[in-house]
């Protein structure tokens, strides 16, 4: 055997010996994650002792602790990952919940609440309800909160199911709204934006209780708001009737 066939053969088994080595590695690390995985899943000592809540204003502790389905004395690694946030997402003002292990054998659920933007009224059965501003329903209500507007001309499902969205149509009325609103507030003028109402494409905003400002959606909105401070700035902000922006003239009118 010559020389060079001698060190293609050691070659080979150096070649060989390094791809066993790293195959045997390779199932020795398969091994320990199992045995830690089996020890973290069925070990008594993690299962859980204690829930901590954190975020939640709406919802008591327990309230959340109950959504959650995690049970003490169960696996806390297996509820985490198994149970997830499934169940705390179902309460209608939880916008986010991450559920995770605090070692060694806590469960953390931190949740993020959504708060109410709109005060909307449903005709049809003459009640209100609390509407976020991504239009979820909350809640039913009976009296309006101090942040919120009043929303009109929302169309409701016969059964109302909170933690849900209002209609892709009332969606788009409320997206028409929030660009008027970010305009208007990005002008000069102060009055509070109180009362927002939708009928025949037109979008209508009330401010201070008082003074309802018709508006022909989004179009020439800048200009429209412009021309709606100077409308203001003439007739004073103490004034309630109406302004019609969609008119070719737009003038002040008393009621």
């Amino acid at each position: 055997m010559d020389n060079k066939q001698s060190d293609k053969i050691k070659k080979f088994k150096t070649k060989n010996k390094k791809k066993n080595n790293k195959l045997v590695l390779f199932i020795v690390l398969i091994v320990l994650i199992l045995i830690i995985a089996g020890l973290l899943f069925f070990l008594p000592y993690f299962n859980v002792s204690e829930i901590i809540v954190e975020g939640n204003n709406k919802y008591t502790y327990d309230e959340v602790v109950a959504s959650s389905n995690i049970l003490y004395t169960e696996n806390a690694f297996g509820q985490a990952i198994f149970t997830s946030n499934k169940g705390v997402l179902t309460l209608p003002y939880v916008d986010k919940a991450n559920v995770y292990v605090v070692l060694p054998n806590k469960i953390k659920i931190k949740v993020l609440e959504r708060s109410s933007s709109y005060y909307a009224f449903d005709k049809e059965k003459n009640k209100y309800y609390r509407i976020n501003e991504e239009g979820f329903i909350l809640e039913e209500a009976n009296e309006r909160q101090e942040n919120e507007i009043i929303l009109n001309g929302i169309t409701f499902d016969d059964e109302v199911v909170f933690g849900s969205k209002i209609n892709e149509i009332d969606l788009g009325k409320l997206s028409i709204y929030e660009k008027i609103r970010d305009v208007y507030l990005n002008s000069s003028l102060e009055l509070p934006i109180t009362k927002v109402s939708f009928e025949n494409s037109l979008t209508t905003i009330t401010l201070n209780d008082k003074l309802s400002v018709i508006f022909p959606n989004l179009t020439n909105l800048k200009y429209n708001v412009a021309f709606l401070e100077g409308i203001i700035k003439n007739i004073g902000e103490d004034v309630s009737g109406v302004i019609d922006l969609n008119k070719e003239n737009p003038t002040f009118s008393n009621f």
